[in-house]
């Protein structure tokens, strides 16, 4: 997904934030990263450390080691916030059809999760109030710290999808694996395959192939080493010796017989 930065109008404060909360925004917009950030640096009324836009594009306004301008004095030195466009009153159903914009959110907690060991937990007012690290909105850090009364991201907002992504992103696994095929389903697949002849005219599949390969062999095995031979499985098989041919394997028979008919090794080219 895109990435840029756009820093040079420095919305922030020099002093470092603790790193104690993710802090997610809304916009309260749809206008798209261009035309927000845009506003932000001409009014200079706000600021985050990164916004994210509908189509998944990231855009970072603030280092990780500045304070934005986002929630407050409280809010700013506590949080890394991350804005995503939209609006507080969406509901969960709406907020689900921005499927890039929520991505690109659980790749950012996911990154400072990583970085700065914040738990990827979402977290209520009180216990950020209490300085237990973790996932607020700027709703909450209004209700812990009566500072604003910005209510963004709303009370829709998908935190359960988002942080879930975000430890499968940090975990190294996907949700692939609950819709991989078993094994089961992965032979019968290939033994159901049409195969062609070498001229393309269609053939048949590879299970009747194989079974047919199948069937043929242990029919040689019979005739090379005896009744039953076919079921071995698993260790060296002796040849058999027959009654019939004078306790002889079929191969020493023939053999016997060719030199009784005074037919000698033939010549080696």
């Amino acid at each position: 997904m895109p990435y840029r930065e756009q820093i040079g109008a420095r919305l922030w404060n020099a002093a470092d934030n603790t790193g104690q909360v993710i802090v997610q925004h809304t916009t309260e917009s749809e206008g798209g990263n261009t035309s927000v950030i845009g506003y932000l640096e001409r009014t200079r009324a706000g600021s985050y450390q990164t916004m994210v836009d509908f189509d998944g594009e990231e855009v970072r306004m603030v280092p990780d080691n500045r304070q934005a301008w986002g929630a407050m004095n409280q809010g700013n030195r506590r949080g890394l916030h991350v804005c995503a466009m939209g609006r507080a009153e969406w509901d969960r159903a709406r907020w689900l059809r921005e499927g890039k914009l929520l991505e690109r959110t659980a790749m950012r907690y996911a990154e400072w999760s990583r970085l700065y060991s914040i738990p990827l937990v979402k977290i209520s007012a009180p216990q950020a109030a209490a300085g237990q690290r973790g996932i607020v909105g700027h709703i909450d850090i209004s209700a812990a710290f009566h500072e604003s009364d910005h209510w963004d991201p709303g009370h829709h907002f998908p935190y359960d999808v988002v942080i879930a992504r975000a430890r499968e992103i940090n975990t190294g696994s996907t949700n692939k694996e609950d819709t991989m095929p078993s094994a089961q389903d992965i032979a019968k697949a290939v033994l159901d395959t049409q195969l062609t002849r070498p001229d393309g005219t269609p053939s048949e599949t590879v299970g009747n192939v194989l079974a047919w390969i199948d069937q043929h062999a242990a029919q040689l095995v019979v005739e090379q080493l005896g009744p039953g031979s076919e079921a071995i499985r698993g260790h060296v098989v002796n040849p058999t010796r027959w009654d019939e041919l004078g306790d002889r394997t079929q191969v020493e028979a023939l053999a016997a017989l060719l030199e009784a008919a005074g037919i000698g090794p033939r010549p080696v080219k």
